[in-house]
């Protein structure tokens, strides 16, 4: 039997601050289908040919209403994400940007969003926290992403780079990057027999 699954694409942004902390999100255990709740990167659809850096700092605006975050590259992808939020079955492939900002500020975002209300908080995290930490994270391979992030910034700009932090060994992106099709636009369906099954959000 076939279920319609909403495809979409989606950029998330691996956001350090000056002392090299990530900002990840607390998603309400209210809002999660397992009851849970999780941490994950701000983010979120992309527009229709838009391109993922693009998305990722409209989406940071959107949801922090920081404006003044340097965007950098791609630094990994994932395909075939499946996940449900507000009743929603969704399959989403995913593209990860590195940026950083001076101050570690965050504001409540864009009033009227409707993903506002299933934040429970949000929290920067050291290397060595998110590193050692028990609680659940998304993506896979976050670790990894925080640590390409880390290099972006330090042979971008060192001046600007946070601070002592080092790649703690060989890293590679969780998956291959590519640019997003005409195909993949937000609204699609998609057969999820065709995708790899996870539990994302």
């Amino acid at each position: 039997m076939r279920w319609p699954w909403s495809r979409r694409c989606a950029a998330r942004i691996v956001l350090l601050d000056p002392d090299g902390r990530v900002l990840l999100f607390r998603l309400d255990p209210a809002a999660d289908p397992d009851g849970r709740g999780y941490w994950y990167l701000p983010g979120g659809g992309m527009r229709p040919r838009e391109a993922p850096a693009a998305a990722a700092g409209r989406e940071l605006r959107e949801e922090t209403g920081i404006r003044d975050a340097e965007i950098g590259a791609v630094i990994g992808s994932r395909e075939g994400v499946r996940f449900t939020f507000r009743g929603r079955a969704m399959v989403q492939d995913e593209w990860y940007v590195a940026g950083r900002v001076r101050a570690a500020g965050v504001g409540r975002g864009r009033r009227g969003d409707p993903e506002r209300s299933s934040v429970e908080r949000h929290r920067w995290w050291t290397f060595a926290e998110l590193s050692a930490t028990s609680e659940a994270v998304h993506p896979d391979g976050l670790v990894a992403l925080v640590a390409l992030a880390v290099g972006w910034a330090a042979a971008s700009a060192p001046a600007l780079a946070a601070g002592p932090v080092s790649t703690p060994g060989p890293v590679s992106t969780p998956g291959p990057v590519s640019t997003p099709g005409p195909d993949l636009g937000v609204g699609s369906s998609a057969d999820p027999d065709a995708f790899q099954e996870e539990s994302r959000p």
